[in-house]
């Protein structure tokens, strides 16, 4: 999970991984998003489709979810 915080009074913003990025800890006015470019990267859009004569399904994963 990734954890961003802000100036405002408790504004936290949590974005669940799907896999443990390096552990780090940063504290900066700029976020840190290196490690969770690499996640992303390694994770990409898949498509599937499932069809016969009278129908067709379409999925889609993305980061370990299927919807």
């Amino acid at each position: 999970m990734a954890v961003f915080a802000a100036e405002e009074r408790g504004y936290l913003y949590a974005v669940p991984l799907p896999e443990r990025p390096v552990t780090l800890i940063a504290w900066s006015a700029e976020p840190l998003l290196m490690p969770l470019e690499e996640v992303l990267d390694e994770h990409e859009r898949v498509a599937v489709v499932l069809a016969d004569r009278r129908q067709a399904r379409l999925f889609t994963i993305y980061l370990g979810a299927i919807e």
